[in-house]
């Protein structure tokens, strides 16, 4: 069973250390670069909610399902336990969701296909930070 975890001072160097499939590679940015992302984001008084993705006391993912943790169905449970929170409404009430993600990812397409979300928005997300 997975499960959200806040990342800490305690499991940071873990989550940066979780890499993608090579064939997943262009459709993400680096863990690290998502979490700055995050703490820029609060930081300029935006929300963000930046969970790692947990196999009882392990960390499989966080914006992406790690490489040796893939096809055991962790992306699919960790978008329904996002959307559950998302539900709770953390930033006050919301009138839609958007789930992002490149035209090309085809795995990001099915998940989100049979999420919750009858209809889910689509569109590219920005391209990986050059680096």
């Amino acid at each position: 069973m997975i499960h959200p975890e806040k990342i800490t001072y305690e499991n940071f160097e873990d989550i940066f250390c979780l890499k993608v499939k090579q064939d997943q590679k262009g459709f993400a940015v680096s863990n690290l670069f998502s979490v700055a992302e995050a703490y820029v984001t609060i930081a300029s008084g935006g929300y963000a909610f930046p969970f790692a993705v947990y196999s009882d006391k392990k960390p499989v993912g966080f914006i992406m399902i790690d490489r040796k943790h893939r096809n055991r169905g962790y992306g699919k449970e960790a978008l329904r336990l996002a959307l559950d929170f998302i539900k709770t409404w953390p930033c006050g009430k919301a009138e839609y969701c958007r789930i992002s993600y490149e035209a090309e990812n085809e795995i990001a397409k099915s998940c989100t296909e049979l999420s919750a979300s009858p209809r889910p928005a689509r569109r590219t997300a920005t391209k990986p930070w050059p680096c």
